[in-house]
């Protein structure tokens, strides 16, 4: 069987571009390093989705409110742990300096040995 790879990726884009939240992986490191995240980012942070990538010029992290940072820090750490997806409201600070109240759903995802290999989730 013959796949046609653009013509998959030309319907993945579509997909997560009609989703009404910022789909992500990231890796389960000190930034939450993101290895993709989509463009419903800007909208909901300011920021541009490439600049999350690889931390280019921001972090997940960087932009939580710094007094839920903890918090939404230890909620992912103990869903990991007991291998449950988390649903945790927090604050973030665009980068116009607005406050605002978002909705991160995710879960870790383990591979046949039970290594976490990443965190997949929707920030809405």
């Amino acid at each position: 069987m013959d796949l046609d790879y653009e013509y998959i990726n030309e319907r993945f884009k579509t997909l997560i571009t009609n989703i009404p939240g910022a789909i992500y992986r990231c890796a389960n490191d000190a930034d939450w390093t993101m290895e993709f995240l989509s463009d419903e980012i800007t909208t909901i942070s300011g920021y541009r989705g490439a600049d999350f990538i690889q931390n280019q010029s921001q972090t997940i992290k960087s932009i939580i409110y710094p007094e839920d940072r903890d918090r939404v820090i230890r909620e992912v750490t103990e869903a990991i742990a007991v291998r449950q997806p988390y649903t945790i409201e927090y604050r973030i600070i665009r980068s116009d300096g607005e406050i605002s109240w978002i909705n991160d759903r995710g879960q870790g995802i383990f591979d046949r040995d039970g290594k976490l290999l990443w965190l997949d989730g929707i920030i809405l």
